[in-house]
């Protein structure tokens, strides 16, 4: 998946780089509604669950997440523009006795911003995002031999947990062909863990990465019309 996103975003940026003078003689900003393809960057406090892995024999997590996804958008006249969108990522390490984590997200959610043209190309935004997704803790304690090792062996563990996201964020936009812009967002967000669970039993007492909070950085590739 994350080759395939920065695949598209170099050909496509490629493709539209040469803008003649003409399609510049409007605002080509104001859209009314259509799509695009993400990339978000996440600072992730990763030491209260780094600490826990390397006592159990595991190497820490890279507290940098990548998430990768897309969307769809709508903007009234007066430019205010609403989305949804959904995207998801992961970030895993092996240590030297072959144990192997892997910590992955996935969420979806709305953005409403309101968005400031300053000349006929480029735009300023100020706005939002909620969203609801789930955190993944994979846990591989042991490597196997053979096929039949791997479904007999009990040496796996998977540790799930719903969340909720707020991140309030300002933009920036450029476009580059008159259906095509390009945005650049910086924000800072906030979020909720529940419980974690293992299966269906709810995992008790205190639980890393419950309240998690940093910066994120988006860029986006949108076509609208």
């Amino acid at each position: 998946m994350k080759k395939i996103v920065l695949i598209t975003f170099f050909f496509l940026f490629l493709l539209i780089l040469p803008t003649s003078a003409n399609e510049l003689d409007e605002n080509i900003l104001l859209h009314y509604g259509g799509g695009g393809v993400m990339i978000e960057f996440f600072e992730v406090e990763m030491i209260e669950l780094n600490t826990l892995l390397k006592k159990n024999g595991f190497a820490p997590l890279d507290s940098r997440l990548w998430t990768y996804g897309g969307g769809f958008f709508s903007q009234t006249q007066n430019n205010l523009r609403y989305s949804n969108f959904g995207a998801g990522g992961s970030v895993s390490s092996i240590a030297d006795n072959g144990k192997y984590a892997c910590l992955s997200i996935g969420h979806g959610g709305v953005w409403l911003e309101q968005i400031f043209p300053l000349t006929d190309t480029v735009a300023v935004s100020l706005g939002g995002s909620t969203s609801l997704g789930r955190l993944k803790l994979e846990l591989v304690h042991d490597t196997v031999s053979n096929f039949e090792e791997g479904i007999t062996s009990p040496n796996q563990t998977v540790l799930k947990a719903p969340f909720i996201m707020i991140k309030p964020q300002i933009g920036f936009y450029y476009s580059l062909k008159r259906y095509v812009d390009l945005e650049f967002k910086v924000g800072y967000y906030y979020s909720h863990l529940f419980n974690w669970k293992l299966g269906t039993q709810v995992i008790p007492g205190e639980q890393p990465l419950e309240q998690m909070h940093g910066l994120s950085l988006l860029l986006n590739l949108n076509f609208g019309f």
